[in-house]
């Protein structure tokens, strides 16, 4: 049996109209029409549980519905996913074409083909392994359900770590702080106190808002399986992930770069760490879900060698290793006794 196998009643619920729950925010709408577009126009990643028509206060995703509901929502899913393989061949082929438009750089184009083309064998992969069995998709709806009751600590830890540095970096500091606390190359051997500030700060809001959105998703499903490891893990793994880059880029390869920053060695940390304990532990995962975090470490490494460069792939590539490294030693916290029940769980 494992833990997330269960439906989840919500405590002190009183009954009324039929109800959504949106768990990551703790809200409840008794609203019979939203719980009907949900239904028929949601999808599958819409963080909602919708009571179930059979018994009052019980909650499941929506494809776990039993009769037409249920249909209706695996219906639509199969038509999501198919639009959305069209959508990437559309942009693949814009991109393609833009080759002989655009003459410089020409990086940008090839690093977001590569993003598209992962995006186009991850999404064709699952939907002939899992969305044409319905059975598979549905276990893998259940495993959804239980990360939306779960992820809100972690989800809630990560953004305010990333609200108070991204406070102090933007809004109570002046123009010297990426020198003040950023990994300098050439000083930072000198001042390993830098691979930790530089692991947690950024060179600007953009990079601050991109890596708190894809941390967001990287915590919402590494978070409840890996419990209190998780930031134990991406905190561990961004140091390590800068030390051993400043060790390469002052002994093996040298950067025409000045330093580094960024949390993301840490995210590739968790990541790595993620899918060591899925290999590990396979049976407590939803069949075939690892191609998911496969597709994210594909998408962090391109992303990070493409549109940076490739001292971020390389810190993206030792936070990796890093990870999988702590993976080996993160306890598997699905599994657990037929007659136990979690908290909420029925």
């Amino acid at each position: 049996m494992r833990i997330w196998e269960r439906k989840f009643r919500l405590p002190g619920y009183m009954a009324g109209a039929r109800s959504a729950y949106y768990p990551v925010f703790g809200l409840l709408r008794s609203d019979s029409d939203l719980v009907h577009k949900i239904i028929h126009h949601g999808n599958l990643l819409n963080p909602v549980l919708v009571e179930t028509a059979e018994k009052e206060g019980v909650f499941v995703h929506p494809l776990l519905l039993e009769g037409g509901e249920g249909d209706a929502v695996y219906r639509k899913a199969l038509r999501d996913r198919r639009n959305l393989l069209g959508m990437l061949l559309v942009c693949t082929l814009a991109a393609c074409l833009s080759l002989f438009v655009i003459e410089e750089p020409k990086q940008i184009v090839f690093t977001l083909l590569a993003v598209l083309t992962a995006a186009i064998l991850y999404a064709s992969a699952d939907y002939r392994q899992v969305f044409k069995y319905r059975e598979r998709l549905a276990e893998r709806c259940m495993y959804y359900g239980w990360l939306f009751t779960s992820s809100r600590l972690y989800i809630s830890g990560l953004f305010l770590l990333f609200l108070v540095n991204g406070l102090f970096q933007f809004g109570l500091s002046d123009d010297g702080f990426l020198e003040r606390f950023g990994m300098i190359y050439h000083i930072a051997s000198s001042e390993p106190w830098r691979t930790v500030t530089g692991s947690l700060i950024h060179s600007g809001f953009a990079h601050w808002l991109t890596n708190l959105i894809l941390g967001v998703v990287i915590v919402s499903f590494c978070g409840p399986s890996q419990r209190h490891f998780a930031f134990p893990v991406f905190l561990l793994g961004g140091i390590i992930s800068f030390s051993m880059t400043l060790a390469w880029v002052l002994y093996v390869v040298p950067s025409q770069a000045d330093g580094l920053v960024g949390s993301s060695g840490g995210l590739s940390a968790l990541l790595g760490s993620q899918l060591v304990l899925m290999i590990r532990r396979r049976r407590s995962y939803p069949d075939r879900f690892v191609l998911t975090v496969f597709y994210f470490v594909a998408v962090t490494m391109i992303a990070g060698g493409g549109f940076v460069d490739t001292v971020s792939l390389t810190c993206h590539v030792f936070g990796l290793l890093a990870g999988a490294m702590m993976g080996l030693v993160v306890p598997d916290y699905l599994s657990v006794n037929e007659n136990a029940t979690p908290e909420g769980g029925v």
